[in-house]
């Protein structure tokens, strides 16, 4: 098992995660995408993007609307 640092793109947090060996041999393009869940880092939920050597490539935020929000304001 590997840790990796991990950064939230929203604030900057950062912390350690831990991927099975496993999971990055059997990654068939290239790239695992790592769901990083609400609280595990920090308050924000994002995906990081990790190559088979365990180095992160990229992030992606993931921005879920409030229930106060109307549709229109999300266009």
């Amino acid at each position: 098992m590997a840790s990796i640092k991990i950064q939230c793109p929203s604030c900057g947090k950062k912390g350690d995660f831990e991927i099975l060996d496993e999971k990055i041999k059997n990654v068939a393009r290239g790239l695992l995408a790592v769901n990083i869940a609400e609280n595990t880092i920090c308050e924000h939920s994002f995906i990081a993007y990790v190559d088979k050597n365990f180095t992160i490539r990229d992030y992606l935020e993931i921005k879920i609307p409030s229930l106060s929000q109307s549709f229109h304001d999300l266009l």
